[in-house]
């Protein structure tokens, strides 16, 4: 039989493994955000960019502050481009590009720094190395105005220096391409956006996804319980089955492939007691018992009983539910009376019964009688972190089956298991019941 894995074992596939388990987590965030990113570049309005080019101020002739010499190079930019830059910035250009197209107006302010700030984000003025010229960029709502408002501040600029004489050479400024409307928007750029919205919705997913894993206790898989409980075999792994009644799906049909396995496991013994457990419940318990008993009641004698007072699901589903039984009496004599052939199958059950309680010590020393008279007997107790579970029932011989639910149990409920209950650690047998062969394939 398989042991547990060893604690310290790694497989970098469980990372791809932890993406696919949580995948919701991180799917939703990026296809969420990429679509919201998308949603407001089709409500944000369209701005247009247009663009003025020009050669700098020639340096011969300059004025106060040029000289008949090369010009200088401050970071790559000669020095005569760096003052046209510092003119075509300035305030007043800037101001009275503002007044003259009521760009308050437009951008819903009424203060004028505000409005300054505005602009300023609009403007854009800097000296092109690579083609060593100067561009005045201005991004506007409308494509005209953008245009208007380029070219204005060129004249501007060049009023200015009329006034000042920073440079003899007129113009300042030689225009190469004036602004001229553009035809094709600059932003929204939707194509951009909604890749930009999707990746940062990934790393939110991711970070969602590393938080969540450090924080889930439960069981993916057979390592983390060999980890929890180490030293204790795993009995079997059941798929996750679709579909499959424990009773009534067809003989041609039964067993399924996947749970073939188990049961071939449990035929193995030959005969004995197996006795269904888990940490709380809804771990499959009941279906594992009445899938093992229906296959192993093809060539073997098969006594089911149901011990598990709480839910009842083996008398349930074998329609016993208003039939007595164990919680209704005790001693090995009386239960024996109270065994039940269901309608349509070879094994037998004693049901649960109608009372509250089961007595566990008459159950404990019937066992044996039980096990005299069926070649399996095959019992499901309740949770073993349940209130009142019958430890006297471990102590009967045979394999103790502790059924783990993928994605529902918990590693906490194991180790704590195995703190209360490490004297029969021995007889515990693991088993991982609705396993994703999916992700494990990974």
């Amino acid at each position: 039989m398989e042991k547990g894995f060893e604690a310290g074992t790694f497989d970098p596939r469980d990372i791809l493994k932890v993406f696919a388990r949580y995948r919701a987590w991180w799917l939703y965030p990026t296809l969420l955000l990429g679509l919201l990113a998308l949603v407001i570049s089709f409500l944000t309005p369209n701005s247009y960019k247009a663009t003025l080019t020009a050669l700098p101020p020639e340096v011969a002739g300059a004025g106060l502050f040029g000289s008949g010499g090369p010009s200088l190079l401050t970071k790559g930019i000669p020095s005569n481009a760096l003052q046209a830059i510092a003119i075509l910035k300035s305030r007043e250009i800037k101001e009275k590009a503002i007044d003259r197209f009521r760009l308050d107006t437009l951008y819903g302010v009424t203060s004028r720094e505000k409005a300054l700030r505005k602009f300023s984000r609009d403007l854009r003025i800097f000296y092109d190395q690579n083609g060593g010229v100067i561009k005045v960029e201005v991004v506007s709502k409308d494509p005209e105005l953008a245009a208007r408002v380029a070219n204005f501040v060129v004249d501007q600029a060049e009023e200015i220096n009329e006034r000042l004489q920073v440079f003899l050479r007129k113009p300042m400024l030689r225009v190469v391409d004036k602004a001229i409307p553009p035809d094709r928007k600059y932003r929204p750029r939707r194509g951009v956006n909604t890749a930009a919205g999707l990746v940062v919705g990934f790393f939110l997913g991711l970070l969602l996804v590393i938080v969540r894993h450090s924080f889930d206790d439960r069981l993916y898989d057979a390592r983390s319980a060999g980890r929890a409980l180490p030293d204790v075999e795993i009995f079997s792994v059941v798929p996750r089955l679709k579909g499959v009644d424990p009773l009534r799906t067809p003989d041609d049909a039964f067993p399924p492939v996947g749970l073939l396995p188990f049961l071939e496991k449990v035929a193995e013994a030959g005969r004995g007691l197996f006795a269904f457990t888990g940490p709380r419940g809804k771990e499959g318990k009941t279906f594992l018992a009445l899938c093992a008993g229906r296959y192993l009641a093809r060539n073997y004698e098969v006594l089911l009983i149901d011990a598990n007072p709480t839910s009842r699901g083996i008398t349930a589903l074998t329609g016993l539910r208003g039939s007595r039984g164990l919680s209704d009496m005790g001693g090995a004599e009386s239960l024996k009376e109270l065994i039940a052939v269901p309608e349509g199958f070879s094994f037998r059950v004693l049901p649960a019964g109608q009372g509250e309680k089961v007595d566990y010590s008459g159950l404990a020393s019937a066992i044996e009688h039980f096990t005299t008279q069926f070649e399996f007997v095959l019992l499901e107790l309740p949770g073993m972190l349940v209130p009142g579970f019958p430890v006297e029932m471990l102590k009967i011989p045979g394999d103790i089956l502790l059924v783990l639910r993928y994605s529902r149990s918990k590693l906490s409920d194991l180790r704590e298991i195995g703190l209360l209950f490490g004297g029969f650690r021995d007889r515990f047998r693991l088993v991982l019941d609705d396993y994703d062969e999916k992700i494990h394939s990974l």
